[in-house]
């Protein structure tokens, strides 16, 4: 007996319908998108998860310059208080505790200290782009 173009290869239930695409030439195509469009969410879910690592990246970035700053304006705060009691050793220790690169002036009259702080802040790399971060103290001298 000869098949027609019309048949499906194989074994053939008599009164059970035959899909259409086997009757085009014996092979379906999967439910679905076309087969030009497998893929695209794989490619959109890598694109979500980089654009996810980066903001991840930049805002620990931002917490480091932040971190810097909370340090400077402690720096400052401490120098000042120290400098209003003319306790020069702990002066000096505050001065030291400042941030690698960080640059401290001090400047006072008879009634108060002003400490400022500045920083280029380069957190993790030189590559990276610099902040200017200062901060500023002024403390009220104690009496003698």
């Amino acid at each position: 007996m000869s098949r027609g173009p019309h048949k499906p290869a194989g074994r053939v239930n008599p009164g059970r319908p035959v899909a259409p695409c086997a009757a085009e030439g014996g092979r379906c195509r999967p439910p679905g998108p076309p087969r030009a469009e497998h893929g695209m969410v794989t490619v959109e879910i890598a694109f979500g998860a980089l654009a996810a690592a980066l903001a991840c990246i930049a805002l620990a970035w931002v917490l480091a310059v932040l971190g810097l700053a909370v340090r400077c304006q402690d720096t400052a705060a401490e120098v000042a208080r120290q400098e209003a009691r003319t306790d020069r050793s702990a002066v000096a220790r505050a001065i030291a505790d400042r941030p690698a690169g960080a640059t401290v002036s001090v400047r006072g009259d008879a009634e108060q200290v002003t400490v400022t702080v500045e920083l280029i802040a380069r957190p993790w790399a030189s590559w990276l782009p610099a902040l200017p971060v200062s901060a500023r103290a002024v403390v009220l001298r104690e009496p003698a």
